[in-house]
Parts: C-alpha cells; structure tokens; sequence
C-alpha cells in the first residue's frame, strides 16, 4: 500500500487492486484465483494488546527499577524470558 501510496497519491484503491497496480500488471504472487482483502476483527484486538502491554511494561520496569535495583530486575527479567 505505501508503494501504491508514493506512485499515486491521489488515487484510492483496495489492497488486490495496489498489489497489482505496483506488479505493473504482472501476475499476482500467490497466482492462485482471486485476491482476498479480508481484515478480521481479531488482528485490531491484538494490535490493542501489543499496544498496551507496549506501554505497561516500560513503566512498570521503571517503578521497578528503583525498588529493587538495575542489575537485579534485569537478571530477573532474564531469567523470566528462559522459562518455559
């Protein structure tokens, strides 16, 4: 899309419709029948997850930080990473 974007920028179109306007025509990559544009609902409920967790877990390591001291959170931190 940002290819589409950069060649065109007044102009609108689906995700099928960029992917082979920027092929210039060219088969699609998959080639196997018609190209589906479906976004579910799940992937903007994990983007939010990511997203929070993104932000919680930098100020937590903060608060943390001066509580427990740097080496020990970070051996801490290291070692929650190893577990399975």
């Amino acid at each position: 899309m940002a290819k589409f974007s950069e060649q065109w920028p007044e102009a609108s179109a689906t995700i099928c419709q960029s992917i082979a306007d920027v092929a210039r025509g060219e088969s699609l990559a998959s080639g196997d029948g018609p190209c589906v544009a479906e976004v579910k609902e799940r992937v903007f409920v994990n983007n939010l997850i990511i997203g929070a967790a993104s932000l919680a877990v930098p100020l937590l390591c903060g608060m943390l930080v001066n509580k427990i001291g740097k080496k020990n959170l970070l051996s801490k931190q290291l070692g929650v990473s190893f577990k399975d």
